[in-house]
């Protein structure tokens, strides 16, 4: 087990690997805490280089002129130990251990204490952190070399991914990870959100995408799929609302021939499938209990057992979560294990509604007009600044819908004009360029109010109409009239 000290060091390093715009700045930070914790006397952090083999990529309390001379060589030596064997190398007393007090280096460099422990990541060595210390024996135990082995399984993914961005982005400025272009926008929330989504798809820890209904919570996940290191292994999504209990055990993990009544063959279940890459469960917030039993089972033991198996098979699998509602609500109410809470919010990611980026309306219209077939569909600035004031409470996926419309009522090369919209939003006239009426009068503004209202209240209803009446406090009948007197019927 690790200290107090230990786990509180992880949790600091865990909120700077999501905090931070980019790794490189804060390595020499990130070494620091540790020669610190462990007492060190110096540290060496090291990175595959432009060619593949280790370069130091920070260093702490060493001279870099020193990394060149024979005293150094029982050192480089350690490192490539670690890195060939892929596991971690404690040296208590370097004088007193018979694989080293014979060499001149150790007398020449007083080495007395080291630990060595490579960054694994998927059974290749893609960095290796080296502590030393030249003046006391024994200077790190097992509690040091686990907390260490814990600090690399944390920080070798991002770091392997921020070396792979570097060396993309040298090699092409503008090339962006996979996945990421399906993502449209050019707004500061969506470069916010990719540049967070490029920080968290190294690691293997599950992740909670937050975001309203049609605001592109899938796009996120396969962004974060495509971005990290299991981009070439299997990507499965699921919606919890289609799980059902009878049959949660079968689809989640699978279940042999002969299990049950008309299992005829064995079936991999979901967790199965998407071995060595990422399973995405949708709606999360209407997880069954059955379904949160399974899923925590899976990701405290790492393994599933089909129905009818005598024995289980182990999966590695990166789970992402999606929801529309924050998971500490479902908590709270009783509808989720508080158990599996922490097991599932470790990184939360929160993806914007389309009303938080209305820069990235123009944009997200022309992708859905060319993906349509509609390439030479254009719109004219009425539209426009309709389209962009919109509040848009289906988000990404009803703009596309719209889009889709368009496409199929309006002939190839047409200016789209506000008269062409859907009527909900046809009828928000808003204050922000936008005229309220011809004349200017009381009358005319009031009129342009109500028209407002009723769209918003149609939309919010998703165009149920006795919905929409009881939102402005209406009958049916008078909502029917006023559709009929403001043209929006």
């Amino acid at each position: 087990m690790l200290s107090p000290d230990g786990l509180g060091l992880l949790s600091v390093v865990e909120r700077l690997l999501q905090c931070t715009q980019g790794l490189a700045p804060f390595l020499d930070l990130l070494l620091a805490l540790l020669v610190e914790h462990t007492k060190a006397e110096r540290g060496l952090l090291l990175l595959p280089g432009a060619d593949g083999e280790l370069a130091v990529a920070a260093m702490r309390a060493l001279d870099p002129a020193l990394l060149e001379t024979p005293a150094f060589q029982v050192s480089r030596g350690l490192v490539g130990e670690a890195a060939r064997r892929r596991e971690p190398v404690l040296v208590r007393d370097a004088l007193d251990d018979a694989r080293y007090r014979d060499r001149q280096s150790v007398v020449q460099s007083r080495l007395r204490s080291a630990l060595v422990v490579p960054l694994v990541l998927e059974r290749r060595a893609v960095g290796v952190l080296y502590l030393d210390n030249t003046s006391i024996t024994r200077c790190f135990n097992e509690v040091d070399q686990r907390l260490l082995v814990a600090f690399a399984r944390l920080v070798a993914g991002p770091l392997d991914q921020s070396v792979r961005l570097e060396r993309r982005g040298a090699a092409d400025p503008g090339a962006r990870p996979p996945g990421f272009d399906a993502i449209v926008g050019q707004s500061r929330a969506v470069r916010d959100l990719l540049a967070q989504v490029a920080r968290l798809a190294p690691s293997d820890l599950p992740v909670v995408i937050l975001g309203e209904s049609g605001a592109g919570k899938e796009l996120v996940a396969r962004a974060l799929h495509g971005a990290g290191p299991r981009a070439g292994g299997p990507f499965q999504a699921e919606s919890c609302s289609a799980l059902p209990d009878a049959l949660v055990k079968s689809l989640l993990c699978g279940h042999e021939r002969g299990a049950f009544s008309g299992a005829e063959e064995a079936r991999p279940g979901l967790f199965e499938l998407a071995c060595g890459g990422t399973l995405l469960l949708d709606d999360a917030d209407a997880m069954t209990e059955a379904v949160q039993v399974e899923l925590l089972r899976v990701l405290q033991e790492g393994e599933v057992r089909r129905l009818g198996a005598a024995r289980p098979r182990r999966v590695r699998v990166r789970v992402v979560c999606a929801t529309r509602r924050p998971l500490d609500e479902l908590v709270a109410e009783g509808a989720l294990r508080e158990d599996l809470f922490y097991r599932l919010n470790v990184l939360p990611l929160r993806v914007p509604p389309l009303r938080e980026r209305r820069e990235d309306v123009p944009l997200l219209l022309a992708h859905f007009a060319a993906s349509r077939g509609a390439g030479a569909l254009s719109f004219s600035p009425a539209a426009l600044r309709l389209l962009g004031a919109h509040e848009w409470p289906g988000n990404v996926r009803q703009l596309e819908n719209e889009v889709r419309r368009l496409a199929a009522l309006l002939p190839p090369g047409s200016v789209v004009e506000p008269a062409d919209l859907d009527p909900a939003l046809r009828g928000q006239a808003v204050e922000e360029g936008l005229p309220l009426g011809e004349g200017g009068t009381l009358k005319d503004a009031t009129e342009a109010l109500e028209r407002r209202m009723i769209a918003r209240a149609l939309a919010r209803a998703h165009g149920n109409r006795a919905l929409a009446a009881r939102l402005l406090g209406l009958s049916r009948s008078g909502l029917h009239l006023k559709l009929q007197r403001y043209g929006l019927e």
